[in-house]
């Protein structure tokens, strides 16, 4: 069994450059074109009905055409970096299967691979990114500095993101796209099924509707095994998942399940029996600080049966249908914990309210949210040490990585600090003497100036209690350092945040790391991760 689901193909858009260029030229002729191509590919392939129209493009999503030159050079290569990232991984699950061709074992395989997680993302806005972690902090670039950076984007020292444009043209027919779990765009993707032992119409197609949580019932009758009640002495909850596997044999298979709800960040639908009831939450995916008003949200109906892409509202047309499926929705969301329904894009992640922690080397890898949370406030960070003779470089503590963080860390014997805001200021101090042979207390306090989110601050280091030196730093990140990149202990485990190799571990002797947080600025919730 082997199951892949790319749903990381999206920020950051990283690419060997032979992979990227390879896709030169191929999206100059916009999004809006792109669309049009797109489903005429899709009917010929026969993976869409005949009947399928297009959708119309969102309101607030530009034209192609009223773009300028420059934007237009822009977003092209954004989305070729894209393009060159998904078809690398294609390459990369392609040698996989080769693999397990060259064993033996191909046609005895079962393999279930979903291209996408959630629709093509948003989250690039409508301008796209060098610097995603920047844009969610609400850090923008101009059309110029971007440019300046064309050569650059999708290798090592960028973590880029294509405009929304693209993202819409990537669901096409459908309308929307990641973060709009009410419509199709947000929810449908491709599911690829190979298994030549028992699937013998190879290049088929299956029209029944299913959802991801048929994948687990689906593996455990392909390999005979009962789905368990109890694993490691904990009772398991039931599995609403329906396996796929009598759709493997016979294309016109009953369609079993026949009710699926979906809800995210407020945006939800209800499927039952053809039909799909759905209502938006009002806030556009590729925006991040509106609030939404749910309840003042049409729902909306389609027949899937008819209208394959969601293009045809019948809600006007058929009000009882409505009302049904929205007491359906409600039921479903009640026995599946969705209520209440929250529509915040912001503030839903769970924050870490400890202000006081003690760490010891080897607590690396520590994501964003169970980490302490640096932003908007003061704090204060002490190693102790104990240095030889000679020796006893590398990294105390850091966060985020060379997009963004910050690292406390001894280099050439000195004590160094480096904050990186998003690449536009990178400030590093460091002691003004090397540091003593013995134990040592090497102290980082950060003050914060206040008055708001993402405000500077003076940053001063201290060895044994005596200043060794001070910076002021002019802004700081005001939301998140990085979804990908970590808080690491002891050695910065992925890219480098200051002036060395990564992971730099100390070499000396790091008993302990305490940090004190100091009181949070009011108003300062973190953005929800794109995962």
């Amino acid at each position: 069994f082997m199951y892949y689901a790319p749903g990381a193909t999206h920020a950051p858009l990283q690419a060997p450059k032979k992979w990227i260029d390879s896709f030169h030229g191929r999206f100059d002729m916009g999004w809006d074109r792109y669309r049009e191509i797109v489903l005429e590919r899709q009917k010929k392939l026969g993976v869409v009905p005949q009947d399928t129209v297009l959708t119309p493009r969102p309101e607030g999503l530009p034209a192609w055409d009223s773009l300028t030159p420059d934007q237009k050079r822009v977003y092209a290569r954004l989305m070729e970096v894209f393009a060159g990232f998904m078809a690398q991984s294609d390459h990369e699950i392609g040698r996989v299967v080769e693999a397990i061709r060259e064993i033996g074992q191909l046609d005895n395989t079962l393999i279930l691979y979903i291209a996408g997680d959630n629709g093509a993302s948003f989250e690039g806005n409508l301008t796209g990114t060098t610097n995603s972690m920047a844009q969610i902090n609400g850090v923008p670039e101009t059309v110029g500095e971007m440019l300046a950076r064309l050569d650059d984007l999708g290798g090592p020292h960028t973590t880029p993101f294509y405009p929304a444009g693209w993202a819409w043209a990537g669901n096409t027919p459908f309308q929307w796209g990641k973060r709009v779990g009410s419509h199709l765009g947000g929810t449908r993707d491709p599911l690829v099924v190979s298994w030549p032992e028992r699937i013998k119409d190879r290049g088929g197609v299956r029209a029944q509707f299913h959802n991801v949580t048929d994948i687990f019932p689906t593996v455990l009758e392909a390999a005979s095994v009962p789905q368990p009640a109890e694993v490691n002495g904990t009772m398991q909850q039931s599995v609403d998942g329906i396996s796929m596997v009598p759709t493997f044999v016979a294309p016109g298979a009953h369609e079993e399940r026949r009710t699926q709800y979906f809800e995210m960040l407020g945006n939800r639908a209800i499927y039952r029996d053809g039909w799909m009831a759905a209502a938006r939450s009002g806030v556009l995916p590729w925006v991040y600080t509106e609030k939404s008003d749910l309840d003042s949200q049409p729902w909306e109906l389609y027949d899937l049966a008819r209208d394959y892409s969601e293009a045809n509202d019948l809600a006007a047309q058929n009000p009882e249908k409505v009302k049904e499926l929205q007491s359906l929705f409600l039921e479903e969301a009640r026995k599946n914990k969705v209520l209440p329904l929250d529509g915040r894009v912001a503030g839903r992640q769970h924050v870490n309210p400890r202000t006081h922690f003690v760490f010891y080397p080897g607590h690396i890898r520590l994501y964003d949210a169970l980490a302490p949370s640096f932003v908007n406030r003061s704090l204060t960070m002490k190693a102790e040490l104990n240095m030889e003779a000679s020796g006893g470089d590398g990294v105390l503590a850091a966060v985020g990585g060379e997009a963004g963080g910050f690292s406390f860390f001894v280099k050439e014997r000195r004590l160094t600090f480096t904050y990186n805001y998003f690449k536009r200021t990178v400030t590093t101090i460091r002691s003004e003497h090397p540091l003593p042979k013995g134990p040592v207390a090497a102290e980082l306090r950060f003050d914060y100036d206040g008055g708001g989110r993402g405000k500077g601050g003076t940053v001063s280091l201290y060895v044994n209690g005596v200043p060794e030196g001070k910076a002021h730093l002019p802004q700081t990140v005001p939301a998140a350092f990085s979804f990908e990149e970590t808080f690491n202990v002891g050695e910065d485990s992925a890219s480098p945040v200051g002036d060395y190799e990564s992971p730099f571990p100390f070499s000396g002797t790091l008993r302990r790391l305490i940090i004190d947080l100091g009181p949070k600025e009011a108003g300062t919730p973190k953005p929800e991760p794109s995962r």
